[in-house]
C-alpha cells in the first residue's frame, strides 16, 4: 500500500478572504478547480460549500466553506469540513480501511460523496486531528504545478498569531 502527503484542508466562513491571504501574502498560486471535478449535491448528500485550492508548488492546501451539517445531512459521524483536515493519497483504500478495522479506528466513509474521481474515507488520530485518505483514480492534477515559484518559508510560523481564528 503507497502512501504520500496529499494536502491540508482549512476550512472558513470566508473562503475568499482566506484565498487572497494565501495568494497575496504567502504568494501561493491558485489552482484550477477544473482540475478537482465535484460531485454533484442533492437534498440528502453531498457539499456544495465553496472551494478554492492554492499551492506553493509542492503541497496543496484547499479551502472550503465551512458547514456544520455536512456529516449528518451524510450519514456520517466525522464531519471534514467542521475544523479541516490533512490528506494522504493512498493506491489502496480497501487495505487502509482493513487496517484502521484492524486497530479498531473508527471511520466515516464518504465514498465519492465530494469528488467525483476520489474515494475519500476521513477518521481520527489519537488528539483528534481529523484525517483523510484518498483513492485518487485519476491523479490528473498530481504534478500540474512542478515549476510554479515557491513562496517564502518561515512566513507562516511568523503570522500565524495575527490572523483571526476563523475568519
Amino acid at each position: 500500500m503507497a502512501l504520500e502527503f496529499h494536502h491540508i484542508n482549512f476550512v472558513s466562513k470566508n473562503v475568499d478572504a482566506m484565498d487572497a491571504f494565501y495568494r497575496n501574502i504567502l504568494e501561493m498560486d491558485s489552482i484550477p478547480i477544473e482540475q478537482f471535478p465535484r460531485t454533484e449535491e442533492t437534498q440528502d448528500r453531498g457539499y456544495s460549500g465553496k472551494i478554492n485550492f492554492v499551492t506553493e508548488g509542492k503541497i496543496e492546501m484547499h479551502l472550503a466553506e465551512r458547514n456544520l451539517e455536512v456529516g449528518f445531512k451524510n450519514n456520517q459521524t466525522i464531519n471534514p469540513v467542521d475544523k479541516g483536515h490533512i490528506a494522504f493519497r493512498t493506491d489502496d483504500v480497501t487495505a487502509f480501511l482493513s487496517k484502521l478495522d484492524a486497530a479498531g479506528i473508527p471511520y466515516s466513509d464518504y465514498g465519492t460523496t465530494f469528488a467525483k474521481e476520489w474515494h475519500q474515507v476521513f477518521f481520527h488520530d489519537p488528539v483528534a486531528t481529523s484525517s483523510k485518505f484518498i483513492k485518487d483514480w485519476t491523479k490528473v492534477h498530481k504534478h500540474w504545478y512542478q515549476g510554479v515559484p515557491k513562496a517564502a518559508t518561515g512566513v507562516v510560523k511568523r503570522c500565524e498569531n495575527k490572523w483571526p481564528s476563523n475568519p
